[in-house]
């Protein structure tokens, strides 16, 4: 069947590529007769086939009454099943749909427009509410009928913040900051993650965008983001070998004051940023310094609740990270990842200790968000690829501002476990926000997110 966009009054057509079931995989139900008022409408759930009659002899018309959760895109399709006509001629049967808010106020209406079996689409941003479709035909003659299929899907908003490369792509994040709220950054490497693993709680305490560097140059395009925001202070997080020294001329040139946390290696440097977080902490996260994944699962959560990231070993507790332990009066500790992550006898030396971990990234981003899901904003989603850190590390800060949470992704298609986060807060989720572009999230990650339920 084609599918035909029609015209969308007083709403923003949105154009994209819907995954539809195939109409055989779909659930059937008939109509039931009296529909033909907004009381008596059939309540329809979404991605369910109602087949329907219209029938001109009594002047028919069906109506359809379905709510949506939250802010969702709408697909409506109402395809003609008329087995005698192979060809429809639109002068003599058109059939119509007429697409009502729950105050019976007319949103958007669609016709056919071609001579061949229809399928109307309709695709708009519709808030959280009640919502009607009227199906009806204008038929020529009294003995005519046309037997039609409908069903609908809400899908969750998506946006995507991007740039040429993943300095470019921080500063588009950056941007989501108020410029006036905002005289504080946090400065790291673009290039490893090692060093910036831990320096989203600190970005939070200080309401600032976290933003990469190159190791030799801060880039141009972020320099016009430090003087756009009208930054006053830096956090240079990292030794030299992460961020030369000409990053600090450059941030003198700039007359930006700057401070750098740095130790002799990234355990002893995450050791000095969760000083700066909060030298007395109550709760800490442990993560596994050698892979990126599990630090970054964690680090919004964790910033917005005002807890040091300390990175370990994973067979070994470092001396830094052993002192740390001991000089602090520690009640909780959340261990990030599995036992080959972090290996039992290292964890053993974390008082209070509680194991968050799933069989892979993934599943273990997934158990980190239902554990803390009470804390968690859910209405924004950000999505990051689990296969690269500097999406996620610039995006990690963003998320935090507001609660909300960072889903990692493989490249294109995401595991039943990423999946699984969507669906189970559906109804709850406005809208996913893409860090990065497609090289980073696919666009038919994009769909399997927006639409859960079909997979």
């Amino acid at each position: 069947m084609k599918k035909i966009l029609t015209t969308v009054l007083a709403t923003s057509l949105l154009l994209s590529i819907t995954p539809r079931i195939e109409a055989s995989e779909q659930p059937h139900i008939d109509e039931e007769e009296p529909n033909n008022t907004f009381e008596t409408a059939i309540v329809a759930n979404h991605s369910t086939n109602y087949v329907g009659k219209i029938d001109n002899l009594s002047e028919d018309i069906d109506m359809y009454k379905f709510s949506i959760p939250n802010d969702r895109n709408l697909d409506i399709g109402i395809s003609v099943n008329n087995e005698e006509h192979n060809r429809i001629d639109p002068e003599t049967k058109k059939i119509k749909f007429e697409l009502f808010d729950e105050n019976g106020t007319l949103i958007a209406k669609g016709v056919p427009d071609e001579r061949e079996p229809i399928d109307l689409s309709i695709e708009t941003l519709l808030k959280k509410g009640d919502y009607f479709i009227k199906v009806s035909s204008d038929l020529t003659s009294s003995d005519e009928s046309i037997n039609y299929i409908f069903d609908y899907y809400s899908y969750i908003p998506h946006s995507r913040i991007s740039g040429e490369d993943r300095y470019e792509t921080s500063v588009e994040i950056s941007k989501e900051w108020p410029k006036e709220e905002t005289k504080y950054a946090v400065l790291t490497t673009g290039e490893e993650y090692p060093d910036a693993l831990a320096a989203t709680p600190l970005a939070k305490k200080y309401n600032a965008p976290l933003l990469l560097s190159k190791e030799g140059e801060i880039p141009d395009v972020v320099v016009k983001e430090l003087k756009r925001l009208g930054v006053k202070k830096v956090d240079i997080i990292g030794g030299e070998k992460a961020l030369s020294s000409n990053i600090e001329k450059q941030l003198r040139d700039l007359d930006i004051n700057f401070n750098r946390i740095a130790g002799k290696n990234r355990y002893e440097t995450a050791i000095k940023v969760a000083e700066e977080v909060d030298p007395d902490p109550s709760e800490i996260v442990v993560a596994t310094g050698e892979e990126f994944a599990d630090a970054l699962s964690i680090a919004p959560i964790a910033a917005s609740q005002g807890m040091p990231v300390i990175l370990t070993e994973s067979d070994r507790v470092v001396e830094e990270v052993g002192l740390y332990i001991s000089q602090k009066n520690i009640d909780k500790s959340y261990i990030i990842g599995g036992e080959k992550a972090i290996n039992r006898s290292v964890a053993g030396h974390f008082p209070n200790r509680e194991r968050i971990f799933g069989k892979d990234r993934y599943e273990t981003n997934k158990q980190i968000i239902n554990t803390f899901i009470e804390g968690i904003d859910p209405s924004i989603i950000h999505v990051a690829t689990g296969n690269n850190f500097p999406d996620a590390l610039s995006g990690s800060a963003f998320a935090a501002q507001n609660n909300h949470a960072i889903l990692l992704t493989s490249d294109y298609v995401p595991t039943n476990d990423t999946i699984s986060v969507v669906y189970s807060n559906y109804d709850n989720i406005k809208q996913l926000n893409i860090l990065g572009g497609e090289q980073a999230v696919d666009k038919y990650v994009i769909y399997h997110l927006k639409y859960p339920w079909n997979f």
